[in-house]
């Protein structure tokens, strides 16, 4: 009897110095409590073509992240909320102040935006390249001929293109859009000659090139100015959240479905660099 007294002390004496939970730790974690007590997960997301489109006339909305979000919703039995639109660059904003529990379109993994929030497991890779008009050649082989004072970039504020122009074409000068501009206005303004070039990824020359058949093409290059992973976005130190998020995702790459959303989606064939299994078929 003695024995299992000193047990019962010790083991209280246990939890009683576990460290708790501390107020700051529960409000980073918030949509992690969400999900649990509601079975919910709150979307916040970002019209980019074929990754999440928005209908102008009924608002539904489709696409890669559209379909993947459904089925991370099916196989974690949760209810997925597509609560507010939020420009690229809001997205930190938008997560920490607790207005959403997850980005859920599929913005770029860019090192600036991961200071500021938390990313899982990307479902794909988009390679960045540059788009000029259909006669110009300056650039082919030479991208750094693009950073002179008299080459404008055109850009959208808070977005890939933006920091790919500032950290690698300080120079030139930046023709930009405000936050919530279709990317496919980068194109439109290098062909209209209000820009020479502009950053973005396959997906917007497919949706160009029905009205603008050889107007724009892509720079011919020995390798892509960029290749970003495309995930789901968490509030920074958001630990529990991501980790449920991130085994959801692997299986969903395991079993084959990403794949086959992404073959549902692709316009062009390689817009999407597939993620790798976590195994090697036998």
């Amino acid at each position: 009897m003695k024995h299992q007294y000193i047990v019962l002390v010790v083991l209280l004496s246990l939890f009683s110095t576990a460290p708790l939970a501390s107020a700051e730790d529960l409000a980073v974690d918030s949509g992690y409590q969400h999900l649990i007590e509601k079975n919910t997960l709150r979307c916040g997301y970002s019209p980019w073509p074929d990754l999440i489109d928005v209908d102008p006339t009924t608002k539904k909305l489709s696409g890669v992240f559209y379909d993947y979000m459904n089925e991370l919703g099916r196989i974690m039995d949760i209810k997925i909320e597509w609560v507010e639109e939020v420009p690229f660059g809001e997205i930190p904003q938008a997560l920490n102040s607790g207005r959403i529990d997850a980005h859920c379109s599929g913005a770029w993994t860019n090192p600036i935006r991961s200071k500021f929030a938390d990313s899982v497991t990307p479902i794909a890779y988009q390679y960045i390249t540059a788009f000029v008009r259909g006669d110009d050649n300056r650039f082919d082989g030479h991208m750094e001929k693009a950073n002179a004072p008299d080459i404008k970039i055109a850009t959208i504020d808070g977005e890939s293109s933006a920091t790919i122009a500032a950290a690698s074409f300080p120079n030139a000068k930046i023709i930009s859009s405000p936050q919530g501009t279709d990317g496919t206005q980068m194109l439109l303004d290098v062909i209209s000659k209000k820009a020479d070039v502009a950053f973005t990824d396959l997906s917007m020359l497919h949706r160009v090139e029905h009205n603008n058949s050889g107007k724009t093409k892509q720079v011919r290059l020995d390798y892509p100015l960029q290749v970003f992973g495309t995930p789901i976005w968490v509030r920074k130190g958001a630990v529990k959240l991501k980790n449920s998020l991130d085994v959801a995702t692997q299986q969903l790459i395991n079993d084959g479905s990403i794949a086959k959303i992404l073959a549902k989606h692709e316009k062009i064939k390689g817009a999407f660099l597939r993620p790798h299994t976590a195994y090697q078929p036998q």
